[in-house]
């Protein structure tokens, strides 16, 4: 369930859905590299309404989704970027946005902040659709603290009268704004605080205790924190930044974050593009059963193949995303 990606297409005012399970979201960084051609064919091959429901599923077991308007040459869409690692994860978006500009080029491309919900709006339905029941949370480590050398996962700052303290929560904590002030600050230790982040967080909050005032960046879906915030964060305003550190570093008394090293992360995309993404001449030259794996339809690869991706249009969309770069094989 946790791996469900969800796939929706708009083309002539019609709207089509998809969805693939069975650890399908480790593929959506390169499903959607090749471009929007070979995408549109992709999921045209795919059977529709996969789960026989109305086509939706619940945020917390659609991590990864997609929206692809070709009336509007819109791609909007959220991916768990799992394939990368957590250390490697801001960059590995970031290799997303840069890539997909130029293999879709023309179009809008989006990051689904909210999540599943996006797309839901992006439709005009409701959003309610996908929320999951309760989006609270009353501990920040909820199965245990994890050990120190991990990852960082969050970066949250605090002001108060005696200054500004800043916390590096590893990859076992929960995203800190669903605990709410008291719970968090109770929860923030302060023998803990920290001046730099050892890899670069997908997320950061500050808060300020005086005015009451917090700031939210974050590259992980946020589930309907517009909806939520005023209940469990009752007399407190937020400005959301995007996914922009800028102005949390700008108020958080010389915090500061690893360096982000897109190039390595879009030779990354582009290798697993032209390694993974099915071309029938390609992986009959690599000697793969490919007649076999199509009859059992091994991790779903027969609509893949059904697109007929031919190696030309592979290679000029590894050259697309790689502009220049090299060192991919």
């Amino acid at each position: 369930m946790g791996s469900l990606v969800r796939y929706v297409t708009v083309q002539d005012g019609v709207v089509s859905r998809h969805a693939m399970g069975g650890g399908a979201s480790m593929g959506v960084d390169y499903y959607l590299a090749i471009g929007p051609a070979a995408v549109l064919r992709w999921l045209a091959a795919l059977d529709e309404d996969y789960d026989g429901d109305d086509g939706w599923a619940n945020d917390v077991f659609c991590r990864d989704a997609v929206l692809i308007d070709a009336d509007r040459h819109r791609l909007l869409f959220h991916t768990g970027l799992d394939p990368f690692g957590c250390d490697e994860t801001y960059a590995a978006r970031a290799a997303l946005l840069d890539g997909y500009s130029r293999t879709w080029a023309g179009w809008t491309i989006e990051w689904a902040y909210h999540g599943t919900g996006d797309l839901v709006a992006a439709l005009g339905e409701d959003r309610a659709a996908v929320r999951e029941a309760d989006p609270f949370r009353t501990e920040l480590y909820r199965y245990g603290r994890g050990e120190s050398d991990d990852p960082v996962r969050y970066v949250v700052s605090v002001v108060d009268e005696t200054g500004c303290r800043r916390y590096a929560l590893n990859t076992w904590a929960e995203q800190p704004w669903r605990l709410g002030p008291e719970l968090l600050l109770a929860a923030l230790p302060a023998e803990e605080p920290v001046t730099a982040c050892r890899t670069m967080p997908l997320a950061g909050l500050h808060l300020n205790l005086r005015t009451r005032r917090a700031g939210l960046w974050s590259i992980e879906i946020l589930r309907g924190l517009a909806e939520w915030w005023p209940q469990r964060w009752p007399g407190w305003e937020y400005e959301f930044w995007g996914d922009d550190p800028a102005p949390h570093l700008a108020l958080a008394d010389d915090l500061s974050l690893p360096p982000v090293d897109v190039d390595s992360a879009v030779r990354t995309l582009a290798h697993r593009l032209y390694t993974h993404w099915p071309v029938e001449e390609i992986w009959r030259k690599r000697e793969l059963p490919v007649d076999k794996m199509y009859r059992l339809n091994f991790a779903g690869l027969r609509a893949n193949l059904d697109a007929r991706v031919t190696p030309a249009e592979l290679d000029a969309a590894v050259s697309a995303i790689l502009d220049g770069r090299a060192g991919y094989r």
